[in-house]
């Protein structure tokens, strides 16, 4: 899962965001998911509405 924190540069190239992998954890490192010429295997999930 990645929860996106903000853009690196004003071309949107790149962004900040919070990670979390199997057996390793989270990270907050650069990442290109979901950008041109970034990982393919990308899958975007965006909830409609939060609550119970």
């Amino acid at each position: 899962m990645v929860i996106f924190e903000k853009w690196n540069n004003d071309a949107h190239s790149s962004y900040t965001a919070y990670e979390q992998r199997g057996d390793h954890g989270t990270d907050h490192r650069t990442l290109t998911y979901g950008l041109p010429g970034g990982d393919a295997e990308f899958k975007p999930y965006r909830p409609v509405k939060f609550g119970d």
